[in-house]
């Protein structure tokens, strides 16, 4: 969701950030991973922008992640909630 518009309701914004790290490029990667990395470092653009609006962000230990980890989800939802606990104790 658009921080910005989150913000002109008056509310504060709490963003959490799942995004996965762009992975370097090697020497045998295909013209798909290419295309791949260009979407991701575009998408990256557009989520700083928006996160810089948010009042507070919410940053999990997932950057590492592949998009097609699936038999990670118990993890990654781990690392979410570690983050959660650890903003929440941070603010009290």
């Amino acid at each position: 969701m658009p921080t910005v518009a989150a913000r002109n309701e008056g509310w504060p914004v709490v963003a959490v950030d799942v995004s996965l790290d762009v992975p370097p490029l090697g020497k045998d990667d295909l013209v798909l991973d290419t295309m791949m990395r260009t979407q991701m470092m575009t998408s990256r653009l557009l989520r700083y922008r928006h996160l810089k609006t948010a009042t507070h962000v919410i940053r999990p230990e997932v950057g590492a992640a592949r998009w097609a980890e699936w038999r990670r989800f118990d993890e990654f939802v781990e690392l979410g909630r570690a983050a959660a606990r650890k903003f929440l104790s941070a603010k009290s």
